[in-house]
Order: structure tokens, then sequence, then C-alpha cells
């Protein structure tokens, strides 16, 4: 039988609440089609948001990937 569980590392501008961990957990389930672990950790310099690694996909819905983004995109304009 194939392993169907998998270890997900969340990174969080703060500590997820039980609620906010379990809702993480089924919609990452939906998406890989196995239950889903989370190792979450808190880093403040996010400011807000998550990232969330998935093997060697990393979905980065922080602020501060925002605003980096943001940055780079204003000296390209000028």
């Amino acid at each position: 039988m194939p392993f169907r569980r998998l270890r997900r590392r969340v990174t969080a501008a703060r500590a997820l609440t039980a609620a906010q961990s379990k809702k993480l957990a089924e919609t990452l389930k939906a998406r890989v089609g196995k239950t889903v672990k989370l190792k979450t950790t808190v880093d403040e310099t996010l400011i807000g948001g998550l990232v969330v690694k998935l093997g060697s996909t990393m979905i980065d819905t922080s602020v501060k990937a925002k605003l980096a983004a943001l940055q780079n995109a204003m000296k390209e304009v000028g």
C-alpha cells in the first residue's frame, strides 16, 4: 500500500489557530490527494500570510513577498 500521508512545512507570520491549521490541511489534502501533516513555524518578518513548501514547490502568500514583488516592479518602471 502506498504511503498516504505527507508532511508539509508551513511558515506563518503568526501562530495558526487549530481551526486555521485544520482548514489548511484540508485544502492541501484536496490539492495533493493525500492526508497532510503540517509542520508549522512562525516568522514574524513575513508581516502577514503564509509560506507553504510542498516538496520542490513553494507557495508564498506572505505580505513580505508581495512587497518585494512590488518593489521589483517599481524598479522596472523607473
